[in-house]
């Protein structure tokens, strides 16, 4: 599958970048790696029934869109939570030593 159809199935999953507003976006290397995975899958499951997916767009979609996105998400949710235990912590440890 041609690298750049990839990026533009992606686009929806990958959301803004930290450093900009513009969509982030998987570098030339990742975009070729996911195109040898998908042409990998889909020649072994004409063998054996690997996954019921079998559309390259879905591949993309289902196999790695879904997953970047909810990596997306729940990283920046565990980057909010480890904020807050920090703050925390660090609240506490000064309450505690103020006579």
């Amino acid at each position: 599958m041609d690298t750049a159809r990839i990026a533009d199935l992606l686009v929806p999953f990958l959301g803004p970048s930290s450093l900009s507003r513009e969509p982030a976006s998987l570098v030339e290397s990742q975009l070729k790696q996911i195109s040898m995975y998908i042409d990998i899958l889909i020649r072994w499951s004409a063998r054996i029934n690997l996954t019921a997916v079998r559309r390259p767009e879905d591949i993309v979609t289902r196999h790695f869109g879904e997953s970047l996105f909810a990596a997306r998400h729940l990283l920046s949710v565990s980057k909010d939570v480890a904020s807050r235990i920090s703050t925390r912590n660090h609240v506490g440890t000064v309450a505690s030593t103020v006579p």
